[in-house]
């Protein structure tokens, strides 16, 4: 089961703040998702990114840097919605272009997701629940 929310905003910029590792996608009109540590995209039903990938070289000349690749590729591309997964609090968003990005829950008792849209604030309390304030 989950709870969906429906928008259609347009894609702003993937950031990535250190220490610990918080990655947002912010989208156009305040609406963004984050994640602490770790996600994955999709296009096509095909894994194309996963954010454990970042800084690695994997015998490439240079480090992966996927928030200079992801906000090149993902730019044009439009949130359709943002599915809350019930049990587990992991999020979905869904996108344009036939890509899914997947936030993954990865801590029983610390806000490791969070997410905005429709002027509410969703901040992720392990588990799978979520508390609601205004944005």
């Amino acid at each position: 089961m989950k709870k969906s929310f429906t928008t259609s905003a347009g894609f702003k910029s993937l950031t990535l703040q250190s220490d610990p590792s918080k990655w947002t996608f912010q989208f156009v009109g305040d609406v963004y998702a984050s994640a602490n540590g770790f996600w994955r995209i999709f296009h096509k039903q095909k894994l194309v990114y996963v954010s454990m990938d970042q800084g690695h070289t994997f015998g490439l000349p240079k480090p992966e840097d996927l928030v200079g690749e992801l906000n090149a590729l993902l730019i044009g591309q439009i949130l359709q919605s943002i599915d809350v997964h019930a049990g587990s609090g992991d999020l979905v968003l869904n996108l344009s272009g036939n890509y899914r990005i997947e936030l993954f829950v990865t801590s029983m008792g610390f806000e490791t997701t969070e997410f905005s849209i429709g002027g509410k604030r969703y901040i992720g309390q392990g588990g799978g629940n979520y508390l609601v304030a205004d944005a």
